[in-house]
């Protein structure tokens, strides 16, 4: 339980001036504390996951497979000998 506090009117004017500044930066560190909190929640948010490397690397591998599969279909189609060109 805090202390009881004396009224205002009470107080000096240099002592209502200290409290008021101490309340100010006790409002700026807890600022602080909740900015730098949300910085660390989406910095965490943002970080990637144990899973992107495979993703990518299944992803340029199936794009691999399909370059070389689709050059195989191509030449399969092409004549040999150009037999074709003379009829």
């Amino acid at each position: 339980m805090s202390t009881p506090q004396p009224p205002l009117e009470l107080l000096s004017l240099d002592e209502r001036i200290r409290r008021a500044e101490l309340r100010l930066l006790a409002r700026e560190d807890s600022l602080k504390r909740r900015i730098d909190l949300l910085g660390q929640r989406v910095q965490e948010v943002l970080q990637p996951r144990r899973y992107v490397a495979p993703a990518i690397g299944i992803a340029t591998a199936s794009w691999a497979l399909w370059l070389i599969l689709s050059r195989g279909r191509v030449r399969a189609n092409a004549p040999l000998d150009g037999a074709d060109a003379k009829a």
